[in-house]
């Protein structure tokens, strides 16, 4: 997600500004942090939600009027952006967005989600740990206070209590993953400065994780897929698409947004959930959920209902040919074993 690592850039724009004021007095070089935050706030809202733990860190720092120099500075990033963070806002419930909740991902255990487990746990700690170390030594009450709301929130995200509080739940682990790795690593820097010569297990241990990631990486990161035959098929009959279509009994090896994002990018074609369905409110997502409901239990009344109220026409299917043949619907293209139906 190029626009998340963009956030990210901000964001550590950002918190390298802001730390650097934790002991200083407020100037005017402050305000440049208001252009960064909304930056982040219009690259990537999770990222956002972020940097707003960082301006808290600082109010706590502060005391008095510098208090409010800071509230200021937040705000008027945020005004910056309100040209489009208002309507966002305003549209939130027009969407799935607020009712996904992808944060209670770690409430379920499953294989697929065992990395994501284990992430939960390993990325807090290892920043819980660092930032300990570099803290005992001169325990600087500011750096204390800096970094305590996001000392909550690695406390918060380790023991899964983040999956239940409003916007923090709306967040998915990867974003947190990346925030702790970055706040670990700014840990892991400021003590190897402090004891260059007495940290030779921080080295080797800096190393091993790094080889640890890197092993990680390789083995579940999935490889860029050359298209095989299978797909070319599928791929050939886009072009003949003429109205809205939908993607049903596919197979396991092909993943179905990657074939809605080649038809929109390279042919312009239409589909009835698309590739980011989250603006959608919760009504058409349960329209959409009943139309998969009817294609698995070959409901030919359902599934017409549906692909009518959806306004869509046609369907391409590998699995699924016979199924809209008897639901009445018209053989436009074949190719290979892939059809593509029509309603007329």
């Amino acid at each position: 997600r190029p626009h998340e690592m963009l956030a990210w850039v901000w964001f550590i724009m950002l918190f390298w500004i802001l730390i650097q004021y934790k002991d200083k007095k407020i100037d005017a070089g402050i305000f440049w942090a208001s252009i960064l935050f909304a930056a982040v706030i219009l690259t990537y809202v999770a990222v956002a939600i972020f940097a707003a733990f960082l301006f808290l860190g600082l109010i706590l720092c502060k005391k008095g009027g510098e208090r409010f120099k800071v509230i200021a500075v937040a705000c008027s990033g945020f005004l910056i952006t309100t040209f489009w963070s208002i309507p966002y806002v305003i549209n939130l419930s027009n969407s799935i967005m607020t009712s996904l909740e992808q944060g209670r991902w770690l409430l379920v255990f499953q294989k697929e989600l065992l990395l994501k487990q284990a992430g939960a746990f390993i990325f807090p700690i290892i920043f819980l740990v660092l930032f300990y170390v570099m803290w005992k030594e001169k325990k600087e009450k500011t750096t204390l206070f800096f970094f305590m709301p996001l000392l909550g929130l690695a406390i918060l995200f380790t023991t899964r209590v983040t999956s239940f509080i409003p916007a923090l739940n709306a967040i998915f682990p990867s974003p947190y993953f990346s925030l702790f790795i970055i706040l670990a690593a700014y840990c892991l820097i400021q003590i190897l400065n402090r004891e260059k010569e007495s940290n030779i297990l921080l080295y080797l241990g800096v190393v091993v994780a790094v080889i640890i990631s890197c092993g990680v990486a390789l083995l579940y990161t999935a490889y860029f897929e050359v298209p095989n035959e299978e797909v070319r098929d599928l791929l050939e009959i886009i072009p003949k698409i003429e109205q809205r279509y939908a993607l049903f009994g596919l197979p396991q090896s092909i993943y179905p947004k990657a074939i809605v994002s080649y038809a929109a990018i390279y042919h312009q074609k239409s589909t009835h959930n698309g590739h980011y369905i989250h603006v959608k409110d919760d009504k058409y997502n349960r329209e959409i959920e009943l139309l998969s409901q009817a294609h698995v239990k070959r409901d030919c009344q359902q599934f017409t209902e549906k692909m009518q109220l959806l306004q869509t026409s046609e369907v391409i299917s590998k699995e699924s040919c016979k199924f809209f043949e008897q639901c009445g619907f018209s053989l436009k293209a074949k190719n290979g074993d892939f059809c593509l139906y029509a309603k007329q």
